[in-house]
C-alpha cells in the first residue's frame, strides 16, 4: 500500500521538473524588441534636447518697417531660431551689415531681417527716382495709403480755371512712404517714379496742382 501511494507522487514530480525549464525560458524576441524601443526613444529625446538648446540669435523688426526706411538700431530686436535652418537671416553679431541699410520692401513687426529685405543706398535702381509731394485732403483719395501701393499722379488746373479740353496724362508711381505734417495739416507723400518722369512730376508738385489717384488691384 505504501509503494502504490508513493508512485504517483514521484511521477508528478518528474512532470513538474520537465515542465519547469520550458516555463522559465525567457522570450528573447520580446526582450530584444523592448531594448530596441528604449534605444529609439533615448535617441529621440537626445535629438529633441539638442534641437531646443542649439539656437542662434538673429535680427527681426521691432515694429513695422516701411519700404525705403533706413534701418537704425531702434528698429531691431533679437529672436532665437534653431541652428541650421534654411531661413535667410542676419545674426545679431552682423550689425554693420544691417544698420544704415535701406529696407527694400515692407518688413512686418516680428519679421526676420534678411539680405532679401535690405538694399544698399536708397535701394533704387538707376532707372528710378523718388519725388516728394505735399498734398491736402482734396488731393488725396479718402483711403489709407500704404508703402508699395501703385498710384497715378495727375496735374490739376489752377483754382477757378476751366477744365482742360484734353485729359492730362498721368504719371504712374509707387508709394514709398507717407507722413502727416501736424503743422500744415498736409500729407507728405514720397513716391517712386521712372527716372524720366521725375523732373516733370517735381515741377508739377512745386505748384501744388497735382492730385493722387489710387487704383484698384493693389
Amino acid at each position: 500500500m505504501t509503494q502504490t501511494a508513493e508512485a504517483p507522487s514521484e511521477q508528478g514530480q518528474k512532470k513538474r521538473s520537465l515542465a519547469s525549464p520550458l516555463q522559465s525560458k525567457p522570450r528573447v524576441p520580446v526582450i530584444a524588441a523592448a531594448i530596441a524601443l528604449m534605444v529609439v526613444f533615448g535617441l529621440l529625446f537626445v535629438w529633441l534636447l539638442s534641437s531646443q538648446t542649439h539656437t542662434q540669435s538673429v535680427f527681426a523688426a521691432r515694429s513695422d518697417i516701411a519700404r525705403g526706411h533706413v534701418i537704425t538700431a531702434e528698429d531691431l530686436t533679437a529672436v532665437e531660431i534653431p541652428e541650421g535652418q534654411p531661413i535667410p537671416h542676419f545674426l545679431t553679431t552682423q550689425q554693420s551689415e544691417v544698420i544704415g541699410k535701406t529696407a527694400a520692401k515692407d518688413i512686418p513687426s516680428g519679421g526676420l531681417v534678411s539680405p532679401k529685405t535690405l538694399a544698399t543706398g536708397t535701394g533704387l535702381s538707376e532707372d528710378d527716382s523718388v519725388v516728394g509731394l505735399s498734398l491736402g485732403p482734396a488731393q488725396l483719395p479718402p483711403y489709407p495709403l500704404r508703402s508699395g501701393d501703385k498710384v497715378r499722379i495727375v496735374g490739376t488746373p489752377p483754382n477757378q480755371a476751366e477744365m482742360p479740353k484734353e485729359v492730362p496724362t498721368p504719371i504712374s508711381a509707387t508709394i514709398v512712404s507717407t507722413e502727416k505734417d501736424t503743422v500744415s495739416g498736409q500729407t507728405l507723400v514720397a513716391v517712386q517714379v521712372p527716372r524720366g518722369d521725375a523732373a516733370s512730376l517735381a515741377a508739377k508738385a512745386a505748384t501744388g496742382r497735382v492730385a493722387l489717384i489710387l487704383d484698384g488691384g493693389n
